[in-house]
C-alpha cells in the first residue's frame, strides 16, 4: 500500500496537482472484513472509488478506516465503513453467511432426542444454561436478537425490561426466556432434530392448558412446539416419573430408619428435612361423550375412577405461628388485635370482590381491591408438594376395586431394615376408609407382607358431615320449581347467574352453592340499601376513596368483631374475678 502520509509530488507533468486528477488505487488490508463492490482497476483486490465523488473526501475516508484498523478499533472502523458505497449490502451478506455457519455448529452440541425426554430433563432445564449454550455456539445470532429486543448494553444474562402494565408494571422482567425462545425457534426451523428441548416444554405447556388442535398446528408450523400427537407422547414420558417426589422422600425415610438407633436421632433427622409423606384417596367420576356419533348409541359413558395423591412435607396445622412453640398454659386462646385485624382485612377483601362482581355500578372498581398480607409466611413458604400416585378405572366402593387400588399404593410405603413396612397414613372420606379397612382385614391372613397390604393405615378426614345441615336447608328451601317466584332462593340465584356448571367449578356442590348465593344476596342487598342504587343502574366511575369507604361501611354493618371485643372483655373480667375468688393471695398478680 502506498504511504498515505507522504507529501504529493511537486511536478507530475499534468499540472501543479496532478495527483488529484489521477484515480488513486488503494490495496485493502490483508484481512478485509468485506468485499468491495466498486469497480476494480486490476485483477488484484484493489479497487477505485467512483469518479463522481470527491476524491479528497474518499481518500480521507479510506485513510481513516486504515488508521482505525491498525489501532484495532474495529467498531469505529465498521461505523466509518458505512459511508462506503455498497457496504450495507455486503455487510448484511457477511452477517447472513456467518449466522448460517453458526447454525450448523448446533449439530456438534445437539439437544437430547425426544425419545429420551423425561421428568429429569424437565427438572434440569433452565433458561440460564440454555442462554449460555446459545451464546457460545451462535454469538452473532444472539447479539442480533439481543440488540433488537433491548437497547441496553448489559450482558445477555442481565437483560430485563419493565412490565407492560398492571400493578406489577414497575417490576423488572427478565428477557432470558425471550432470547432463548426466539433463538430456539429460528434454529429449530433450520435443524429440527437438533433443537428440541424448548419446543418439548412449550408442547407440554400447550397440552396442560388445553389449547386447541389448530393452535398446535400453528405453533408447530412456526417452530415453537411440536404437534399434538407428539405432545401426547411427551406427556406419557414425563408421567413415567410422576411420583419422583414421593419416591425421593421414601428413600430418605428408609435411610433415616436404617441409620438412626434412637427416637431422638430420628426426630433430629425428621426436623432436618425428612418430614415424610401421606396419601389422600377419593373417587372421581368423568362423563365421556363420543365425538363421532355413529347413531347406535347417543348416550355418554360415565367412568368411575379412583385417584390417590401423595403429599410431601405437609404443613402441620397444630402450630402455624412463626414464633417459637410455647407451653399450653401460656397460650392466649383469645384472638388479639393482630388476629382481629387480619380477619377484618380478609373480610373486606371478599366484600370488595363481591361488590365489584355483582353490582353494575361498581363493576370498574376491581382495580382498587388489594390482596391482604399472607399470615404465617415462613410456614406457608415451604408449602406441601402434591403429586398423583395412582389414577385407575377402579371403583373404590367395591372390595375388588379397593384391593387393586391398595396394591398400587403398597410400593410407595417405606420399609424398615428388617423388611417390615412402616405405617403410612391414607386419608379419605368415610366410604373410602371403610372399604380400606375391609380390604386390610380381608387380606390379613395372607403369607406375604405385600399381599397383606401392610403399612397402609386408613384414617377418615371427613368434611362431608360438616355440610349435612346445609344439605338439609338446600333440599327444603332451594326448590327448582320456584324459579319464577320472586323472593325465593332459586329466583334470586337465577337472577344473579349462580349456575353450578361454572368454569372453575367453585360452586359445584349444592351446599357451597347455597352458602355462597345467600351470602352474596344479603351483601348486595345491603349495598343497594346504603347507596340507593339498584342492579339496573349503569356503571359509574367511582373514586377509590369512595369505594373503600363503602367497603368499610358494609363491613361495620355485617361484622361481629365489635361485639366480639365486648364479649372478650366481659369473659376476661369474669375469669379474673373467678381467679380472685379462688386464690385471694394472688389477686393482685392475677389482675
Amino acid at each position: 500500500m502506498d504511504n498515505e502520509n507522504s507529501p504529493p509530488p511537486k511536478n507530475g507533468g499534468q499540472g501543479s496537482l496532478p495527483w488529484l486528477k489521477r484515480p488513486r488505487v488503494v490495496s485493502p488490508p490483508t484481512k478485509w472484513p468485506f468485499t468491495p463492490t466498486s469497480p476494480l482497476t486490476d485483477q488484484n483486490q484493489d479497487f477505485a472509488l467512483p469518479s463522481n465523488s470527491s476524491q479528497s473526501q474518499q481518500n480521507l475516508l479510506i485513510q481513516t478506516i486504515s488508521d482505525q484498523l491498525r489501532k484495532y478499533r474495529t467498531i469505529r472502523a465498521l461505523k466509518t465503513m458505512k459511508g462506503l458505497p455498497g457496504f450495507s449490502k455486503d455487510f448484511c451478506q457477511f452477517v447472513r453467511d456467518e449466522c448460517r455457519a453458526e447454525g450448523d455448529e448446533i449439530l456438534a452440541d445437539k439437544d437430547p432426542p425426544l425419545k429420551d425426554f423425561n421428568m429429569d430433563t424437565l427438572k434440569n432445564f433452565s433458561y440460564e444454561a440454555s442462554l449460555a449454550k446459545l451464546e457460545n455456539i451462535c454469538p452473532i445470532l444472539m447479539s442480533s436478537i439481543a440488540g433488537s429486543i433491548s437497547d441496553s448494553k448489559a450482558d445477555m444474562q442481565s437483560l430485563s425490561r419493565f412490565g407492560f402494565g398492571g400493578r406489577r408494571r414497575g417490576e423488572s422482567v427478565s428477557l432470558k426466556p425471550a432470547l432463548v425462545q426466539t433463538a430456539s425457534a429460528i434454529l429449530h426451523n433450520r435443524h429440527p432434530n437438533s433443537i428440541s428441548t424448548v419446543q418439548a416444554i412449550n408442547s407440554l405447556n400447550n397440552f396442560t392448558n388445553q389449547v386447541t388442535s389448530r393452535y398446535f398446528y400453528l405453533s408447530n408450523a412456526l417452530g415453537t412446539s411440536f404437534s399434538k400427537k407428539t405432545a401426547t407422547q411427551l406427556v406419557d414420558k414425563v408421567n413415567e416419573g410422576h411420583a419422583w417426589k414421593v419416591d425421593s422422600m421414601k428413600e430418605k425415610v428408609e435411610v433415616m430408619m436404617s441409620s438412626s438407633l434412637t427416637n431422638r436421632e430420628r426426630a433430629a433427622q425428621a426436623s432436618a428435612g425428612v418430614h415424610g409423606f401421606c396419601m389422600f384417596g377419593d373417587n372421581v367420576g368423568k362423563v365421556v361423550n363420543p365425538r363421532h356419533n355413529t347413531g347406535l348409541m347417543n348416550k355418554g359413558y360415565y367412568l368411575q375412577m379412583a385417584i390417590t395423591l401423595g403429599v410431601v412435607n405437609r404443613i402441620p396445622s397444630a402450630h402455624l405461628s412463626d414464633l417459637p412453640i410455647i407451653r399450653p398454659k401460656d397460650v392466649n386462646y383469645f384472638p388479639d388485635e393482630a388476629d382481629l385485624e387480619r380477619i377484618a382485612g380478609w373480610m373486606k377483601f371478599k366484600i370488595g370482590l363481591t361488590i365489584s362482581k355483582y353490582h353494575p355500578v361498581f363493576s370498574k372498581c376491581g382495580k382498587f381491591i388489594r390482596h391482604p398480607d399472607i399470615s404465617y409466611a415462613s410456614k406457608k413458604k415451604a408449602k406441601s408438594d402434591a403429586c398423583v400416585l395412582s389414577l385407575s378405572l377402579e371403583d373404590p366402593a367395591s372390595n375388588h376395586g379397593m384391593i387393586k387400588i391398595s396394591e398400587k399404593l403398597v410400593p410407595f410405603v417405606p420399609a424398615y431394615p428388617s423388611g417390615k413396612k412402616q405405617k403410612t397414613i391414607v386419608f379419605g372420606d368415610q366410604g373410602y376408609v371403610e372399604r380400606g379397612h375391609s380390604v386390610s382385614w380381608g387380606r390379613s391372613g395372607e403369607k406375604l407382607a405385600v399381599n397383606q397390604l401392610e403399612g397402609l393405615i386408613f384414617i377418615p378426614q371427613e368434611w362431608h358431615k360438616l355440610k349435612e345441615d346445609l344439605m338439609i336447608y338446600n333440599s327444603r328451601f332451594n326448590l327448582s320449581h320456584q324459579v319464577d317466584c320472586a323472593g325465593t332462593i332459586q329466583n334470586i340465584k337465577n337472577s344473579f347467574g349462580h349456575n353450578k356448571a361454572t368454569k372453575d367449578a367453585s360452586n359445584f356442590y349444592p351446599t357451597w352453592d347455597l352458602a355462597e348465593v345467600t351470602t352474596d344476596i344479603s351483601l348486595i342487598a345491603l349495598v343497594c340499601h346504603i347507596t340507593g342504587k339498584n342492579l339496573s343502574a349503569a356503571p359509574e366511575n367511582i373514586e377509590e376513596a369512595d369505594f373503600i369507604g363503602l367497603i368499610d361501611e358494609v363491613f361495620d354493618k355485617v361484622s361481629l368483631l365489635g361485639k366480639w371485643r365486648t364479649v372478650e372483655g366481659q369473659m376476661c373480667q369474669t375469669v379474673c374475678q373467678s381467679s380472685q375468688a379462688a386464690d385471694p393471695g394472688q389477686s393482685s398478680q392475677t389482675a
